[in-house]
């Protein structure tokens, strides 16, 4: 019988490593672009909290690709770099956070798949619990009990096990702020609202086009959706 703690899934097979990983840093971007703002490192993410490596990467990613589309917004406002170098620049910090957010959304729908689980779950139930009804009626065979019962017991919490890290999983991937020091997602947040406000203001060139301004308030719009959704 198998040891206690290994994984077993519905088909009594391994389960795949199904979740899909984190989008990396695009190599073209320069070392001047991840010098000129914060971005995030693995020694950033509360230590306390030991989430899945891949959500880990999954946060990180979604934490810098914000900080990237804020840093280039602030250069588009201070003068730093016209209007049409600054629509490639935050386009690919934008489609960034989007493969990111893709991301989770298929981590998710891979963790909520739990119904082949459930149904193992209560198979092994009614087997045990018809074992025990017939073992206390004396209508089993000697030694049938003791050699049936503990593969059953052993089914039950290798599966509600499975069952209850995948739900652990869900919860942590709708609230990745769980993995972020508080005061950084406030920080991030507040920078996310002046950006906004700014946007709406005088601050705006007259050399900014519209379609671009719409374009820099419906990201951020966006990504305060994302903070706010804790």
């Amino acid at each position: 019988m198998p040891e206690a703690g290994n994984d077993l899934n519905p088909g009594d097979e391994p389960i795949a490593d199904a979740f899909v990983h984190a989008p990396r840093r695009e190599e073209h971007e320069s070392h001047e672009e991840q010098g000129v703002v914060e971005l995030l490192g693995s020694n950033d993410l509360d230590p306390e909290f030991e989430a899945d490596p891949r959500v880990a990467d999954l946060t990180k990613e979604l934490i810098n690709s914000i900080t990237l589309q804020l840093w280039s917004i602030d250069l588009l406002l201070e003068g730093g770099i016209d209007d049409g170098h600054f629509g490639g620049k935050f386009k690919s910090y934008k489609d960034r956070f989007e493969r990111c957010m893709a991301s989770r959304n298929e981590m998710l729908e891979e963790a909520r798949d739990l119904e082949a689980f459930e149904k193992k779950v209560k198979e092994a139930k009614v087997q045990l619990g018809e074992l025990e009804v017939r073992s206390a009626l004396g209508d089993l065979h000697e030694g049938e009990y003791e050699a049936m019962a503990p593969a059953l017991k052993w089914m039950m919490v290798n599966y509600e096990g499975q069952i209850a890290e995948r739900n652990a999983k869900i919860s942590l991937l709708m609230d990745l702020s769980r993995l972020m020091p508080a005061e950084k997602i406030a920080d991030l947040k507040d920078k996310v609202m002046m950006t906004r406000e700014a946007i709406e203001g005088s601050e705006v060139s007259a050399s900014v086009s519209s379609e671009t301004v719409s374009e820099i308030k419906t990201s951020l719009d966006e990504i305060l959706s994302f903070l706010d959704d804790r």
